[in-house]
């Protein structure tokens, strides 16, 4: 009879317990959780809602860093050896771009993401094409760049492009005695910037950049990539 008279609240405890909601409710339960069975070596813990899909985005993104490192120094090879980076290359990395960012931001998010990357690439380079002062495969490049990392870090990537490609051509330029023709390159490209029709000479012919020698932008935008990934890794 004493034994049937105990009746604790804890001899129910597997059936109140049946899901985490009634748990959470069951008082007996919060009250004294030491005396839930523990979980037995080798059973397999439930995964939290959710957890399983935030698996395959992250798997994804930790490809984005290697496969845009393979582009930007496969770019700066083609530019160093044939002062041309490839259309191939760059299309191609802009194709590639879209469903990785897709899958690791879902349709929507992950087009958005693509598209304003390219954007801000591509217009951040933009600019100096227009002015002859780098060539249109750099620019390709560029906006390749922003379409895999998207726009904030394109940004970034960009400005160091910058400095490096300018000191490189500053130091080359007046390696080669050729300071004079920069000065006058940089007076043209100021003059002409944001004109459609170009700047004349003393006769009437369109007035040319005499060239000063040419860097292979791709090497400054590659190593602006891989030192930005590096950084913010």
């Amino acid at each position: 009879m004493d034994r049937m008279r105990d009746t604790s609240p804890h001899r129910d405890q597997a059936a109140c317990c049946r899901n985490t909601q009634r748990q959470l409710a069951c008082r007996a339960c919060r009250d004294d959780r030491p005396l839930q069975a523990t979980a037995q070596p080798g059973a397999t813990a439930a995964t939290a809602p959710g957890e399983s899909h935030m698996i395959y985005p992250f798997a994804i993104g930790a490809v984005v860093g290697p496969c845009v490192i393979t582009v930007v120094t496969t770019a700066a090879a083609q530019d160093l050896r044939r002062r041309r980076i490839p259309n191939w290359l760059t299309f191609g990395a802009w194709l590639l771009a879209l469903p990785v960012q897709c899958a690791m931001h879902g349709a929507v998010s992950g087009l958005f993401e693509w598209s304003g990357g390219w954007l801000a690439g591509l217009g951040l380079l933009l600019p100096l094409y227009l002015m002859r002062g780098m060539a249109a495969g750099d620019v390709k490049l560029m906006a390749a760049v922003g379409a895999w990392l998207g726009a904030p870090m394109a940004v970034q990537i960009a400005l160091v492009a910058f400095v490096i490609g300018g000191v490189w051509a500053i130091v080359q330029t007046l390696a080669a005695g050729q300071w004079v023709p920069l000065l006058r390159n940089l007076r043209l490209m100021l003059a002409s910037a944001g004109q459609i029709r170009p700047q004349r000479d003393g006769t009437g012919d369109p007035a040319a950049l005499r060239s000063v020698g040419s860097i292979p932008y791709g090497v400054a935008i590659a190593i602006g990539t891989v030192g930005v990934l590096f950084a913010t890794a």
